[in-house]
């Protein structure tokens, strides 16, 4: 991955308890990344996000993503 550390990428994926979890980390890393080099815009970006998790009932609690317009 562009600019990801591949020691801690192995090891945040490693924590994850199930593929759902891995992949869901997989996505969440990709789209701050498309974020941070400037790809799509607040509606895409939102909707990606949210695609991106894993549903609440089977997912830890995770950090708040700040939003490009800096809203929480």
């Amino acid at each position: 991955m562009d600019g990801v550390d591949s020691t801690s990428y192995r090891t945040s994926i490693a924590i994850c308890r199930n593929r759902q979890e891995r992949i869901a980390f997989h996505n969440r890393l990709c789209f701050l990344q498309a974020l941070h080099r400037g790809v799509g815009g607040t509606v895409d970006s939102e909707f990606a996000l949210k695609s991106a998790e894993t549903p609440p009932s089977r997912a830890r609690a995770l950090p708040p993503v700040p939003r490009p317009d800096g809203r929480a």
